[in-house]
């Protein structure tokens, strides 16, 4: 298997998969429906495409560019306590649970 770092499937992308260029038509939970070079049409599950010993992608978007993790550390504190006071208390939680810093009362 031949994808490149952080890459996705996408319909429109192009990869090599038993012995032949074919096109990504569409995207159905698990499986994939592809059209070849010559115009013939299959379906395949994603994970017997991705397991095959010639499946590369071959032609595909660039991945958009995501801005940078903590933009919310550059907001103003005013910004930042008006977001946090909207925050539900049971996602607080779970966060300070996931980082063992729970305070007890």
């Amino acid at each position: 298997m031949t994808a490149g770092r952080g890459s996705v499937l996408r319909p429109g992308d192009w990869l090599t998969f038993d012995g032949g260029e074919h096109q990504v038509v569409a995207l159905a939970g698990t499986a994939v429906r592809l059209r070849s070079a010559a115009g013939a049409e299959s379906v395949v599950l994603a994970s017997y495409l991705m397991a095959a010993p010639d499946f590369a992608v071959t032609g595909a978007e660039p991945l958009p560019e995501v801005e940078p993790f903590g933009l919310l550390e550059t907001l103003p504190e005013s910004a930042r306590a008006s977001a946090a006071r909207k925050v539900p208390k049971s996602q607080l939680v779970t966060v300070a649970v996931n980082q063992k810093s729970v305070k007890r009362p």
